[in-house]
């Protein structure tokens, strides 16, 4: 017991265990099918008929996903655009399913800076005009590479959890023909919990 009687407690770095079981790193592309052979290259045309790139639920582990990492690629971008093409009309919708249904993360990102103030401007890096903009990402292109960190912006303590079995994934869906741009592609990031051995 402690101070004023109050129990002394030891706060776990990961979500309670039985003794043999344990967690194993991911990393992700979000995909065209979901899976970590499918296609990660956004540069598709939704303007017709959007385009879904996600990552679901395991059917035997459960799936934390602590960030997700972007990167959009072209020459001579600024933030008020897409890459270096003109604001999106419909934009790319990111969300979450479960069995209730959908909930949006960003319902509309039409701009480099959309994506940016999404991940709440991390990391920081350059100013003026070549604020969060870096150099030869692809060769002379230049490209923003945010990350959005679930734990710190929605407050998951072990990050945006995806449950063994379920229906729950994470979907960014492209709603407009962005293959006028370099390269896109989102990686996710975080850890499986694996079954007891």
């Amino acid at each position: 017991m402690a101070e004023s009687g109050a129990m002394s407690v030891v706060e776990r770095p990961f979500p309670p265990f039985d003794v043999n079981q344990n967690v194993r790193p991911f990393r992700q592309f979000l995909t065209d099918d979901g899976l970590s052979t499918g296609s990660e290259d956004m540069l598709v045309d939704g303007s017709v008929t959007p385009v879904d790139f996600f990552v679901e639920a395991p059917q035997d582990r459960d799936l934390y996903i602590t960030r997700l990492s972007f990167i959009v690629v072209d020459q001579n971008m600024s933030l008020n655009q897409f890459g270096n093409i003109a604001e999106l009309t419909n934009g790319l919708r990111l969300f979450y399913t479960d069995e209730l249904g959908e909930v949006d993360i960003a319902e509309v990102l039409q701009t480099n800076f959309d994506i940016v103030r999404l991940c709440s401007g991390l990391p920081s890096f350059g100013d003026g005009t070549t604020a969060f903009i870096a150099n030869n990402v692809d060769f002379i292109s230049e490209g923003i590479i945010p990350v959005l960190d679930f734990k710190d912006t929605f407050g998951f303590r072990w990050g945006l959890e995806l449950q063994n079995g379920s229906v729950q994934k994470l979907t960014l869906r492209v709603r407009d023909d962005i293959t006028g741009i370099d390269a896109m592609n989102v990686i996710t990031y975080g850890f499986l919990r694996l079954p007891d051995r």
